[in-house]
């Protein structure tokens, strides 16, 4: 067996770009299962019944408050350790999604 370079062999992966194709990439989530929950969910009024504020003393949060709200539903939904969530929310664009943040 030969070793040969990865870039003699490697097949390349042409991902669309995200900004031009997100209507699109939106329509596919709400059809999740994920999205689906996203949808029947009254964010405004669980932020309000929560009495979730922005602290503005406090250093800007990554999540908006309807994020930090949909992420202790991803959470319960995953049944994963926060370890194991936070290495799938950095990679998962539907989580990325139903949370309210875009990792780039």
């Amino acid at each position: 067996m030969k070793i040969r370079r990865i870039f003699d062999f490697q097949a390349r992966i042409c991902f669309p770009n995200f900004d031009n194709h997100y209507d699109k990439y939106l329509e596919s989530f709400r059809s999740t299962n994920l999205g689906l929950i996203h949808q029947v969910l009254p964010w405004p009024d669980l932020v309000k019944a929560l009495g979730l504020k922005n602290n503005k003393e406090a250093p800007d949060s990554l999540f908006s408050l309807k994020g930090k709200i949909a992420l202790m539903f991803l959470k319960n939904y995953t049944c994963e350790s926060d370890k194991k969530l936070i290495e799938q929310l950095n990679g998962n664009i539907n989580y990325q999604t139903f949370c309210d943040i875009l990792l780039t």
